[in-house]
């Protein structure tokens, strides 16, 4: 089936939006390789290495065997899924963010460990204290980026340089009884100052208007839509939230 795509490609002027090459969805991996590729061998450097496929291309020779078999697997799987929500009516939200290290994951876990165990048992209260948080470092991943796709949910600044934070939302049930346990639920991924602030306000009085006093009426409202959303795809896993 020509779709027109290499006359549009070469000619942009040529573009139209009733043109079917503008309707055709493609699927495709953002991630960068992690792997270089083997280096050519003396014998095959002298007999030149355009002839074993070299191109000027980082990460890229053509003619190279064997292959990647996941690759098309892969791919497969995601134009299923990307065919299953449309004939569900659903948006498509790929990831577009780099998966964090098992060294962030860890440290951040145990930095929200250390603040929440201050939190309830004071400031020398040290971090394995706190064992009424129901995460693991597996978890973390999916708080940081699937959840808040590695930004402040209230800044929307990145995860870069300058680390943020987890921190207790509003919703949490154990401000109401100790013996629950917080989940991915009830914890928002914030700057640091911040979530300090939000910390100290919501000791005092832990209410949506508190919050919303701290961070903004439009910043509560995207970050409750997106922690219902979290109760919509875990299956029961976290129940640390109220209603």
């Amino acid at each position: 089936v020509d779709y027109g795509g290499a006359e549009l490609a070469l000619d942009p002027s040529k573009r139209a939006e009733s043109s079917p090459a503008l309707d055709v969805t493609c699927v495709y991996s953002h991630e960068p390789p992690r792997c270089t590729l083997l280096p050519l061998t003396d014998e095959q450097v002298k007999e030149g290495a355009k002839n074993f496929g070299a191109v000027d291309v980082d990460h890229f020779r053509v003619r190279v065997l064997p292959v990647l078999g996941a690759a098309p697997a892969m791919a497969g799987h995601a134009l299923a899924a990307t065919a299953l929500c449309s004939l569900a009516g659903q948006p498509v939200c790929p990831k577009v963010c780099e998966p964090t290290s098992k060294k962030l994951r860890e440290k951040m876990l145990m930095a929200f460990r250390k603040r929440e165990a201050r939190r309830e048992l004071g400031d020398s209260a040290r971090p394995d204290a706190c064992d009424w948080l129901d995460l693991q470092p597996s978890d973390i991943e999916f708080i940081v980026n699937d959840i808040w796709r590695g930004r402040c949910a209230v800044s929307r600044r990145k995860l870069d340089r300058k680390p943020l934070c987890l921190c207790r939302w509003y919703t949490s049930r154990r401000f109401a009884d100790k013996k629950h346990c917080i989940g991915a639920d009830a914890v928002v991924l914030m700057a640091p100052p911040l979530a300090d602030q939000l910390d100290a306000a919501l000791n005092e009085n832990p209410s949506r208007e508190t919050a919303v006093a701290v961070v903004g009426e439009d910043a509560v409202s995207l970050i409750d839509a997106r922690l219902r959303w979290v109760h919509s795809v875990a299956g029961g896993a976290w129940t640390s939230a109220g209603p």
